[in-house]
């Protein structure tokens, strides 16, 4: 009877499990995964630098000059369709990878970075869809003033996209600045890539008219985002 009791008790009696540091070993991520990630967070910023940088109508100053300069660069224009493209397809892939080093330490702030980048780059295919109609026009043969209709007034979703994509991006990638610089989880020279990369994207476009300095902003972002690509497979709690 004894025997039977030990013999019952040891067999519903579940074996002790290990614990590390009060929870389990994060499990090591594949090598598919780890590559995964180490292209598509500095892709994503990168494919925008090149789109602004070849972007035929950046200093165009009203939907005529555009409809104007797209017609007189309709490869470029293609081009930026189809960088437009992808990036839509990865950046908010690459904006939810890159809070993982500082959400345990900065958690708001990377949560208010998070609110804001995510919403902002879905919001990125309105914007690409514009691109792609103003060279569909051209290439069709109409006429600059519908051209010019559809560009201006696709409907009223886009312009609010536009506004959404543009704080968004902006305020959240700084806010993604200054967590990274708070809890230090990537260097420094990184962190502040991440605040000033954007705002140089947004004196570039709207003060300055630069191209170049553009290219750099979005290319910074693009660094700091490999940094943190980098982090992320070193630190498999990340």
């Amino acid at each position: 009877m004894a025997a039977s009791t030990s013999t019952s008790s040891a067999i519903s009696t579940p074996p002790p499990q290990s614990w590390t540091g009060g929870g389990a070993s994060p499990r090591p991520r594949s090598r598919a995964a780890r590559l995964g990630i180490l292209v598509v967070l500095p892709l994503a910023p990168a494919l925008v630098a090149v789109l602004r940088f070849v972007l035929p109508y950046f200093n165009s100053t009203d939907t005529a000059d555009v409809v104007r300069d797209v017609a007189a660069h309709q490869n470029a224009q293609n081009a930026v369709v189809w960088l437009g493209f992808l990036a839509s397809l990865t950046l908010p892939v690459a904006a939810v990878l890159a809070a993982r080093p500082f959400a345990a330490d900065a958690p708001r702030l990377t949560a208010a970075a998070e609110l804001l980048l995510v919403p902002a780059y879905l919001c990125l295919p309105w914007l690409v869809a514009g691109d792609a109609i103003v060279l569909r026009g051209v290439q069709s043969g109409a006429d600059t003033a519908t051209i010019e209709t559809f560009f201006a007034g696709l409907h009223p979703v886009a312009d609010l996209g536009l506004g959404l994509f543009i704080a968004g991006h902006v305020i959240g990638t700084v806010l993604l600045g200054v967590a990274a610089i708070r809890t230090r989880a990537i260097p420094m020279w990184a962190g502040i890539a991440l605040v000033v990369c954007q705002p140089a994207h947004f004196i570039a476009l709207v003060i300055v008219g630069s191209p170049t300095l553009d290219l750099i902003g979005w290319g910074l972002n693009a660094v700091a985002f490999g940094v943190i690509a980098v982090a992320i497979v070193r630190d498999p709690r990340a």
